[in-house]
């Protein structure tokens, strides 16, 4: 069963009002903001599932904004415009948008085509794109790499597989011959003592980030990362 999505609504005209209106209470997890930019610092530090902008946006606009988003990956982009006739929906899809909604819109057609494309682009086995514990925030591409929001805070592409490998299972134990095993899958044979190394440096990054004991070392040689 899928959890509820996370929606975040971008703009500050009446459209954008009233989208999320629509889709407040619609089994969706609704937030909202102004600017290009909030949206992409939020997307930037959270799991989100989909992101509606308006056209027209101060700053950078909507279509902008669309294909920043795309270009990052990992989440759907519906582009509402409420100027018919304008290069509003060529440009939007151009720009790589999976849905653009013309306003004036009916509330349940809104809320039909945003659960559809939620649907559709998510899937209920879809990994979680972002990794957070405690203060320590990650982003999880397609290719498995894990890449900190923390521009000062580096990880080695075998500390990114192991945290990544750990993330998957929150709070169950892996042993450290299955995390070996999953870690030659991507670097080759690990020798035992770098994969000590990485697990140790990941205790002390997360440490660092107010996460301690976040990854916890078990007395059967089993590594746990806490559940959020």
């Amino acid at each position: 069963m899928l959890t509820v999505a996370e929606v975040f609504v971008v703009g500050s005209d009446w459209a954008s009002r009233a989208v999320a209106g629509a889709l407040a209470g619609a089994e969706l997890a609704v937030e909202r903001g102004e600017t290009a930019e909030v949206a992409l610092y939020e997307h930037g530090r959270r799991d989100l599932d989909l992101v509606v902008c308006a056209a027209r946006l101060p700053g950078m606009d909507g279509i902008e904004l669309c294909r920043v988003l795309k270009d990052r990956g990992g989440v759907a982009v519906v582009v509402t415009t409420a100027a018919p006739g304008t290069s509003d929906v060529l440009d939007a899809f151009a720009a790589g948008a999976d849905d653009v909604i013309v306003m004036p819109c009916h509330p349940d057609e809104i809320r039909a085509r945003t659960r559809a494309l939620v649907r559709r682009t998510r899937g209920p086995l879809r990994p979680r794109r972002t990794i957070r514990i405690g203060h320590f925030v990650a982003r999880r591409d397609d290719d498995g790499a894990v890449t900190p929001i923390d521009a000062d805070v580096h990880l080695s592409p075998l500390e990114q597989t192991v945290l990544a490998l750990l993330a998957e299972r929150p709070g169950c134990v892996v042993a450290i011959d299955v995390l070996a095993r999953r870690a030659a899958e991507r670097h080759g044979a690990v020798p035992p003592a770098l994969l000590d190394h990485a697990l140790d440096r990941l205790t002390t990054v997360l440490d660092d980030a107010g996460a301690t004991g976040a990854l916890q070392h078990l007395p059967d040689g089993g590594w746990r990362l806490a559940a959020a």
